[in-house]
């Protein structure tokens, strides 16, 4: 587990040990992508928040998906925001449905992890995008940030 800047806890879990494999230090990544969410959006870190990431597969991630979202099929990503200040909430990635998408859209693997962490990061936030409204104001915030690791508008 990682401080970012000493504010947040960024605690790890990985929960399908291929991600070592792809990735060479996924805690160092995860705790810089994390920090610049905070700071690219100006967003105050309350010192002791905390964010747990699970690092997973297709078959634990479509269990989430199905128990808390009824879609009975496995997501990139999923959030679980507390509400608490403190406790600001779990993300959950897949490992298989991250390879899938990247090789489809021809994008490094790595970029797109960044991507999606930002993108949970921004739901335990509070940021959402049912509305198309809410979604241009959340894909402005994931372009602002992703900027910040010189990785291009992945909505163009």
């Amino acid at each position: 587990m990682f401080f970012c800047k000493k504010k947040v806890k960024l605690s790890l879990i990985i929960n399908d040990e291929r991600w070592n494999s792809y990735f060479k230090d996924i805690q160092s990544l995860a705790d810089s992508v994390v920090y610049k969410c905070f700071k690219v959006l100006k967003f105050p870190i309350l010192k002791g928040s905390e964010i747990c990431l699970v690092l997973t597969n297709d078959e634990e991630i479509k269990i989430l998906n199905s128990k808390y979202r009824k879609k009975d099929k496995a997501t990139n990503v999923l959030s679980f925001e507390t509400g608490d200040k403190f406790l600001l909430g779990d993300i959950v990635i897949s490992l298989d449905t991250l390879l899938k998408e990247a090789t489809e859209q021809n994008i490094p693997l790595q970029n797109h992890f960044i991507h999606l962490l930002c993108h949970g990061v921004l739901h335990l936030l509070g940021f959402d995008h049912i509305t198309d409204e809410q979604a241009d104001i959340m894909e402005g915030m994931e372009i602002k940030i992703l900027k910040r690791f010189k990785i291009e508008n992945p909505y163009e």
